[in-house]
């Protein structure tokens, strides 16, 4: 189930078939021995969202300081969730993203996703579990130049 899993999310976030055809599926993992998959993600050019026009939503987590919600999103698979605002609604959930980058100093977080920009307009919290992101989301090996995961702070 565990590499399924991972397969399927790799799937979601690149969308091409005829990649999966090519790339095979061990017991294992994914065989991207050219780390096709990792590339791709480095490439995808994120949405930029200001962190004063959402909210942040930790689930089962005890430490609630700014800090720690940032660091624990940053390189997380995200819910992208929006409720209408001052309701007690159920969420609603309108896919998945991969917080590609944060820039503290001007409050913006960098997300890759698949789901259409006119879909992330709804957006309005960014939740985080504990799905965990495959590696071959990464950016592997030596040409990993592009590595795409990064946080920003003032020096």
């Amino acid at each position: 189930p565990k590499v399924l899993r991972a397969q399927r999310l790799c799937r979601y976030f690149v969308n091409d078939p005829e990649l999966w055809d090519n790339l095979g599926l061990s017991q294992y993992g994914i065989s991207d021995r050219q780390n096709v998959v990792g590339k791709r993600m480095a490439r995808a050019c994120p949405y930029v969202v200001s962190l004063n026009n959402i909210e942040l939503r930790v689930f089962g987590d005890s430490d609630s300081s700014v800090g720690a919600i940032l660091a624990a999103f940053n390189g997380a698979i995200v819910g992208l969730l929006s409720r209408p605002t001052g309701q007690a609604s159920p969420h609603l959930c309108h896919g998945l993203g991969l917080l590609r980058a944060i820039d503290h100093d001007r409050r913006l977080l960098y997300i890759v996703s698949p789901v259409p920009e006119s879909v992330l307009a709804l957006v309005n919290e960014i939740a985080i579990g504990t799905m965990q992101p495959p590696q071959n989301l990464y950016n592997l090996g030596f040409d990993a130049c592009f590595f795409p995961y990064l946080s920003f702070d003032s020096a």
